[in-house]
């Protein structure tokens, strides 16, 4: 018994410091987009086809399986750097066979953006700073950005909803 204690502990104490490290690297820790937030989003999003839609910042993939259930033809990128939430994602990709999600352990920051028609993201106001040069850089007219709680600073989004939750969260809606 003492083994398979010592054993549950060693995991949930490296689980731990594996997200205390990565919200320190990342200046942000996972964080579940909220469901009222989450459907208001996906209802809001575009209905004409997408082909390749990317998450930015995917924590522990709740909005990513929302995405890949709307749009079955498409396929859908979570790109998520955290070690504990990209397994918990990997996992639950298996054992659901989401075949049209793909997890990416891997810095978006360093990534080609331009391919994806939907950019999705729950970031940060400092990260919504860094991306806003790669998303003029990189995106096309075709592509949309969709951010809730924090915008893309200077510029205007084509968009803004109120979801209707304890905090009024603010979703943007960017064509580029």
């Amino acid at each position: 018994m003492f083994i398979l204690n010592s054993i549950v502990f060693s995991i949930v104490f490296f689980s731990f410091l594996s997200i205390v490290y990565a919200t320190i690297k990342n200046g942000i820790s996972p964080m579940p987009t909220l469901p009222k937030v989450k459907r208001i989003l996906v209802e809001n999003l575009p209905s004409e086809p997408v082909t390749q839609i990317a998450e930015l910042g995917a924590g522990w993939g709740t909005l990513a399986f929302q995405l890949a259930k709307k749009f079955p033809s498409a396929t859908i990128t979570a790109f998520e750097n955290s070690l504990i939430p990209y397994t918990f994602i990997v996992i639950r990709k298996w054992l659901f066979s989401q075949t049209n999600l793909i997890v990416l352990r891997k810095n978006f920051y360093k990534s080609d953006l331009s391919k994806y028609n939907l950019i999705v993201c729950y970031l940060y106001p400092g990260a919504m700073t860094r991306l806003e040069k790669q998303f003029h850089e990189q995106l096309t007219k075709e592509t949309m950005v969709v951010s809730h709680t924090f915008a893309v600073p200077n510029r205007k989004p084509s968009k803004t909803i109120i979801a209707s939750d304890f905090y009024q969260t603010r979703i943007y809606f960017y064509e580029y």
